[in-house]
């Protein structure tokens, strides 16, 4: 059987381009959780990643681009892993939401992205299909992982919804507070109240 060439080339160039852009990725994240969005440039971005600017640009043309697609990296980790399998329970799963996604620099940068498509209307012309598809991803994951105790299934995403909104509250809430705990009794408290109407999914 012959084989095409361009396509015998295409896995590992392919692979290749995934990588250099997640690269690139992971370095707006850094920039925007320590500068802020407006000072993420694709020039602080080629230096972070020692890409040449004309590298950078062949997969990202204008900083929306960069932005709408780093805004995508982001919350693709957020979908799932090895949650579906793991042996946590629903009080141990929402606090490690709290921990390794939402109290996070990557959270943060995310939360600049958000904060500028506010205003910025080209931005949020990109970035909506992304964001409406992963909230449409993250409700169909949560419908997978738990279910409520009284069996209804839209409470658990009304439930899950309003832990998920709590938690993004309180990344701003620490500006308000020089006592860094005061952000983990709220949570476990919050824990201690919803944890009880979910259950994992068997």
């Amino acid at each position: 059987m012959q084989t095409n060439p361009d396509n015998a080339e295409n896995g590992p160039q392919k692979a290749k381009s995934e990588r250099t852009r997640n690269i690139i990725c992971e370095a707006t994240v850094a920039c925007l959780a320590e500068h802020g969005y407006a000072e993420t440039t694709i020039n602080r971005v080629v230096e972070r990643t020692h890409l040449s600017k004309g590298a950078l640009q062949h997969h990202f043309p204008s900083k929306e681009s960069l932005i709408t697609a780093s805004a995508d990296y982001l919350l693709q980790r957020t979908l799932l892993t090895d949650q579906k399998y793991d042996t946590h329970t629903v009080a141990q799963r929402l606090l490690k939401n709290w921990t390794h996604m939402i109290h996070t620099d990557a959270y943060r940068a995310l939360l600049e992205i958000l904060n500028a498509a506010r205003t910025d209307i080209g931005l949020q012309k990109l970035i909506s299909p992304t964001l409406h598809q992963w909230n449409r991803n993250i409700d169909e994951q949560s419908r997978q992982l738990y279910e409520s105790v009284d069996g209804n299934d839209d409470d658990v995403i009304t439930l899950l919804v309003m832990s998920r909104s709590l938690m993004r509250g309180l990344v701003i809430q620490d500006r308000y507070t020089d006592d860094p705990a005061t952000s983990m009794k709220v949570i476990k408290r919050w824990i201690e109240l919803i944890s009880p109407l979910l259950k994992i999914r068997s």
